[in-house]
């Protein structure tokens, strides 16, 4: 199975305005619309995720599935290695 960027992206945002019900953006005001964030803190479209929250979130992520890097800032440019 291979994994679908742009299916994971729509699925997010299908549950995200759909399932969840929040509220749309107004096409009108690009302003508005361009504001919103895609990963967002919880509570407002308009609050970004804060650096704290992703570096927990990745962390917890990572000691899950034993992987395991040198600066957890930057891995996603860096090549990590998978221990099974």
């Amino acid at each position: 199975m291979e994994l679908c960027t742009v299916g994971a992206l729509a699925l997010y945002l299908w549950f995200r305005f759909d399932i969840q019900r929040e509220q749309w953006p107004q096409w009108q005001n690009g302003f508005e619309w361009q504001s919103i964030k895609l990963l967002k803190a919880s509570g407002s479209q308009f609050a970004p995720f804060k650096y704290d929250t992703q570096l927990k979130d990745i962390k917890r992520l990572f000691e899950k599935h034993d992987v395991h890097v040198k600066s957890l800032t930057h891995s996603g440019q860096i090549q990590v290695y998978i221990s099974y």
